[in-house]
């Protein structure tokens, strides 16, 4: 079992089953997971896009994990907010073949993501 209270901020809540990624916490469900965005977003608004994902990341802390879902638009730009603030980040992938999640994890370094 894993013993760290890490929580998950899930990028988009489209009605995914996101249970398996709770075997990288110790919280329960109503606990780990925090919702960025919720259905339908529209990507074509960036500014607007970033600017509410920055303000619903200000508590996502080093040792909590980004779950990346839905549109690759808000992932990216969810990704980008939290390396302006972190050199180092961890992301679950969702495996299709395993239904199972992967924990990737993002490095920054100077002007590279590693």
């Amino acid at each position: 079992m894993v013993e760290k209270k890490r929580r998950i901020f899930i990028v988009n809540n489209s009605g995914h089953d996101f249970l398996p990624a709770l075997k990288y916490t110790s919280l329960k469900k109503e606990d780990a997971f925090i919702f960025l965005t919720v259905g339908s977003e529209n990507i074509f608004q960036a500014d607007r896009v970033k600017a509410e994902l920055r303000s619903k990341l200000i508590d996502f802390l080093e040792d909590d994990i980004l779950l990346l879902c839905g549109s690759i638009v808000l992932n990216l730009q969810a990704v980008l907010v939290l390396l302006e603030r972190f050199k180092y980040i961890d992301v679950l992938l969702y495996d299709g073949r395993t239904r199972e999640y992967t924990i990737r994890s993002f490095r920054f370094e100077g002007k590279e993501v590693i």
